[in-house]
């Protein structure tokens, strides 16, 4: 297969990561590879290692208007018969597009993920633990509202997955943009999951998933609110309430660990009150 790939990246002031997640995308296995970065309005050297790269990448800039309108502005200038994102302080093992070009060639599916390995700031390399799942998805989401399976930097899907399951929703922040995004993407096909580590992600004060907890779940919240709205009335009554109680009280487990307990009691209480409200 020699399929083109479009790698999209979205660039918030990572510059002192963004030229090692670039040099490992030029460094793949796979040639048939175009780069588009979007600079969201970073305020950091993030132009000026960008500048360095010339014609080996396309380069967008806009405001800073978050990673899911920057993900959409790359998506409408792809080319390739194949997208794959890349966060910005991210970077690929040198077989990561080939062996999934290769899975999607092979389970004749529409979105390959891999495993991830973790970075941390002081360089400890620590593998991901969760082990990989292939096949129907669809049902994950909601038995699982807390979490997302894999991350964007994980993926590699087709461009007819995309027409599909649509744009990036642009009122949604990480992690919500991610659960909302491959949830709708569960709907039109089966997912593949590749069993090596491929991507590597930084654990590093900047990034998201150092985010508050209190960020995290309101923004949880919004795209758990989104799939019911989205999935009634195939989903019944009984199963949205079983649904909501398991994220309140996942969450009323994560605040009273912190000794937020005035949170903990309100995740608590809701369990069993109105959904919307």
């Amino acid at each position: 297969m020699n399929k083109l790939v479009s790698v999209i990246i979205p660039n918030f002031n990572y510059g002192r990561y963004i030229s090692q997640a670039i040099d490992s995308v030029l460094a793949q296995d796979y040639k048939e590879i175009e780069i588009i970065v979007v600079d969201d309005g970073s305020t950091d050297n993030s132009l000026e290692v960008l500048s360095l790269f010339g014609t080996q990448i396309t380069l967008i800039k806009n405001s800073n208007w978050g990673a899911p309108i920057a993900r959409n502005f790359g998506l409408m200038c792809a080319s390739g018969d194949l997208i794959a994102y890349l966060d910005a302080d991210d970077y690929w093992l040198p077989t990561k597009i080939s062996t999934q070009v290769a899975l999607l060639e092979e389970t004749n599916v529409d979105l390959v993920y891999c495993q991830m390995k973790v970075l941390n700031e002081i360089g400890l390399n620590t593998p991901h633990s969760r082990r990989p799942k292939s096949g129907n998805f669809k049902g994950d989401y909601l038995k699982n509202p807390t979490s997302t399976p894999f991350a964007p930097s994980a993926v590699l899907m087709t461009r007819r997955l995309v027409a599909l399951a649509g744009i990036w929703d642009s009122s949604m922040k990480s992690p919500s943009e991610d659960f909302d995004y491959f949830r709708r993407c569960a709907k039109y096909t089966y997912f593949t999951a590749s069993e090596e580590a491929l991507v590597i992600h930084r654990d590093h004060p900047m990034s998201l998933t150092s985010s508050s907890l209190e960020k995290y779940f309101l923004d949880n919240q919004l795209a758990v609110r989104k799939m019911f709205s989205d999935e009634y009335p195939e989903i019944s009554v009984y199963q949205i309430r079983l649904c909501w109680i398991k994220f309140n009280f996942s969450y009323f487990k994560s605040f009273s660990k912190v000794k937020d307990f005035n949170r903990a009691l309100q995740c608590l209480l809701s369990c069993f009150s109105p959904i919307y409200k």
